[in-house]
């Protein structure tokens, strides 16, 4: 069961969990995937998590 947490408590946690699991040899792919569901993120918070860990290595055009 979820628990409801106040508004940006969850995006925090999930950036700090995030990279604890980067640190210990996660893939980030697989960690946003998880993310979503681990901490009951909406569609806007689950883009910002791709825009900051993926977008952020692309060459800018």
């Amino acid at each position: 069961m979820t628990t409801i947490m106040p508004e940006g408590k969850q995006l925090r946690m999930a950036v700090e969990w995030i990279e604890e699991h980067l640190g210990q040899g996660g893939d980030i792919k697989s960690l946003l995937r998880d993310v979503g569901m681990r901490f009951n993120l909406g569609p806007e918070d689950q883009r910002y998590l791709y825009r900051l860990y993926l977008e952020k290595d692309e060459p800018a055009s």
